[in-house]
């Protein structure tokens, strides 16, 4: 019996159904002339990050340039057809004979710093021939909800007529009434105590504190009632077909290092760049010429560090 579970754990182990290495987390550092960017890979991206890193450890993109720069957008480099490129040549043209399946993932944000894949006009393939290191821009998180509203407006009053039904409203409307008479009864017992000339009695001063509460607590119920129905309208919005709304790990990066959001789930990103975003900075600031191409040249080496 030993013998057979030995063998049936041998046989899981060797099939990978049971692991007890953890994915390793690779480094990579981009030499410029205009300084170094330290970038981490992904591990959940394993088929990109593999063929990057055979790529990098082949010496396939040193010598290249940063063809391609678009300030407050990303920097694009790597192209093969750079390595001796003349003043002024257009530069980066995608080979599909280095197209691999795409792997785009969730929780990957176009943040600054991002390392992506290119690829075809809606062909979500990773051009592995170059890459990408998003720049972006920084707006606040104010701004970006803004962005929602005015985005999906169409959207999220469809959705308020959805879940505004008639008897939603009338419920709405008893609570009204209900804060109002409170309100009403407040104020009697006010006009009471102040015609008083001395108030000997405290239980006019009791019922008051007594109303009040029963007021604040009538308010916050329907607060908590409007909140309820905004989330539920939020989500039958967010469902919408068409829509964009930020995730909360979006807006913290958009709000603060800055990013480029119209990239979401559209690329295959699989890294970022850990040390050395200045860089990014100092190259997207160059000057280009009509194809986008830094009329100082950016030349790269590649190396694992990790």
């Amino acid at each position: 019996m030993k013998n057979f579970l030995r063998s049936l754990l041998f046989l899981f182990l060797a099939n990978g159904i049971i692991s007890s290495a953890k994915a390793q987390t690779h480094y990579v550092m981009i030499e410029t002339n205009m300084g170094n960017m330290k970038v981490m890979l992904y591990d959940d991206t394993p088929n990109t990050t593999a063929n990057f890193l055979k790529k990098v450890r082949e010496g396939y993109y040193n010598e290249t340039l940063f063809g391609r720069v678009i300030q407050s957008f990303m920097i694009q480099g790597g192209a093969p057809d750079s390595r001796n490129a003349g003043p002024g040549w257009s530069l980066g043209y995608g080979d599909i004979d280095e197209e691999i399946d795409g792997e785009i993932r969730p929780n990957h944000i176009p943040k600054k710093g991002a390392l992506a894949a290119p690829h075809r006009e809606h062909i979500k393939n990773s051009d592995m021939s170059m890459f990408f290191i998003v720049q972006g821009y920084v707006q606040s998180k104010e701004y970006w909800k803004g962005w929602e509203k005015v985005n999906n407006a169409d959207a999220r009053n469809a959705a308020k007529k959805k879940v505004m039904t008639s008897a939603v409203k009338a419920r709405m409307q008893v609570l009204k009434d209900s804060i109002q008479l409170m309100k009403d009864s407040v104020q009697t017992v006010r006009n009471m105590l102040i015609s008083l000339p001395v108030v000997t009695d405290s239980t006019l001063i009791k019922q008051l504190q007594q109303v009040k509460e029963e007021s604040n607590a009538m308010g916050q119920k329907y607060n908590d009632y409007v909140r309820s129905l905004n989330q539920k309208i939020d989500s039958v919005a967010r469902a919408t077909p068409g829509t964009r709304f930020f995730t909360d790990d979006e807006l913290e990066a958009y709000s603060t290092v800055g990013g480029a959001y119209h990239l979401y789930m559209d690329y295959t990103i699989y890294g970022e760049v850990v040390e050395g975003l200045d860089v990014i900075d100092k190259i997207a600031e160059l000057e280009t010429n009509a194809a986008d191409r830094p009329r100082k040249d950016v030349r790269m080496n590649i190396r694992v560090i990790k």
